[in-house]
């Protein structure tokens, strides 16, 4: 009769390699995430309106000065950056006003418009790192926002290339509520050197 020794799960033989020599288990860096798989992690949301101002500007200082960000057009709405998810959305509040209302005391759409295209322009060039146009919009409206509200604009990517940027845009009141949406195209372009401007 032959006895064979059972052995307890944690005692099995340390697994090697065909070389014969133990397996080595890596010590994951400090400050790296981990992912199964070997998947990227998402980028981190960055939710301080200096910094993504500071993004913004940096964009106008690679090209030498000649782009001018945030625009006036941004400055006059009084827009007010909310977050930042590096090359994926763009966040951005603007105050309803009473200038901005048409006959029936709503936003009036074309304002609704500027304040999305102030939105998806930003997120353009922070994506591009460079210069971009806005090449269509379509624009839907759901329902009207009053004065002394606050319109919400998050502008997301869907599509990008060398040359062109496909995004997307929605609008919701203080509620929460939808109040319109938009679907863009963008054309990507480089400013060349000869365009740029020396800082003095």
């Amino acid at each position: 009769m032959i006895n064979i020794e059972s052995t307890p799960r944690a005692a099995k033989k340390q697994t090697k390699t065909r070389a014969g020599a133990p397996r080595k288990t890596r010590t994951p860096k400090a400050g790296v995430s981990q992912t199964t798989g070997g998947a990227k992690s998402a980028p981190q949301t960055i939710d301080d309106p200096k910094r993504i101002l500071e993004l913004l500007q940096a964009v106008g200082e690679s090209a030498g000065g000649k782009l001018q960000v945030p625009p006036p057009s941004f400055l006059t709405m009084d827009a007010a950056v909310q977050s930042y998810t590096p090359g994926s959305s763009l966040t951005v509040s603007f105050p309803v006003k009473e200038q901005y209302l048409n006959p029936l005391g709503r936003m009036q759409g074309g304002f609704i418009c500027a304040a999305m295209d102030n939105t998806l322009g930003p997120l353009s060039f922070l994506v591009s790192g460079g210069a971009a146009v806005t090449l269509s919009m379509n624009l839907d409206f759901v329902r009207g926002i009053k004065a002394g509200d606050t319109l919400r604009v998050t502008a997301t990517v869907l599509s990008r290339s060398r040359t062109n940027l496909i995004m997307d845009a929605l609008a919701h009141d203080g509620r929460g509520k939808l109040v319109a949406r938009a679907s863009t195209q963008f054309q990507v372009f480089a400013v060349r050197a000869k365009d740029r401007v020396e800082k003095n």
